[in-house]
């Protein structure tokens, strides 16, 4: 599936930048291999301190050689390693991340994109599953899943744009203020 996700987006112009994990075990261990053994193209490091969190990144982007199993996957150039370490709450945390891409560019590039996506998964994605229950959620018929997956998406944005960035608070300021609720609609 994911081999012809990336031939499909290739195919409409586009290119990707996918995470990948252990369900691809000849391209992850390839990856690994070919990060230990290869100095990086570029890498970059950022160091950033919020609240009581202290984080460390570095990214490094090797390019692919013309070989299996990089050429099973359409259009493959490179490998992006992102190691993330430093303490929350004062425990400290180490975890590494690959990505395959078959964009080239720089670390600082990669960071970015990296970090653009990390945003929208804990502004709307951590959002949903989390505060709203959308992993807990027993509905299976039809297109009641995209439609109600769709309407707490809908519930964020109209939150957000009223000013409720905390989410929590929105859902209990308007669970009993229909009125109020649905002018957020106007």
């Amino acid at each position: 599936m994911q081999k012809k996700l990336c031939a499909l987006l290739l195919g409409r112009g586009a290119e990707y930048l996918i995470g990948l994990k252990k369900n691809q075990p000849t391209l992850y261990a390839a990856a690994q291999r070919l990060c230990a053994s290869q100095a990086p193209q570029s890498a970059q490091t950022q160091e950033e301190r919020t609240r009581d969190r202290c984080t460390t990144r570095s990214v490094q982007v090797f390019c692919v050689p013309e070989a299996k199993p990089y050429t099973l996957w359409a259009g493959l150039r490179c490998i992006v390693r992102v190691e993330r370490s430093g303490t929350r709450g004062k425990k400290p945390y180490r975890e590494t991340t690959l990505y395959i891409s078959s964009h080239t560019a720089s670390a600082e590039e990669f960071a970015r994109i990296v970090r653009g996506h990390w945003q929208v998964e804990n502004g709307l994605h951590w959002v949903k599953d989390v505060v709203q229950g959308d992993d807990c959620c027993t509905t299976k018929a039809g297109f009641a899943p995209e439609n109600l997956s769709l309407l707490r998406s809908l519930a964020v944005t109209l939150y957000r744009l009223h000013g409720n960035y905390s989410i929590k608070r929105a859902l209990r300021r308007f669970a009993h203020d229909l009125p109020s609720l649905i002018r957020l609609l106007v």
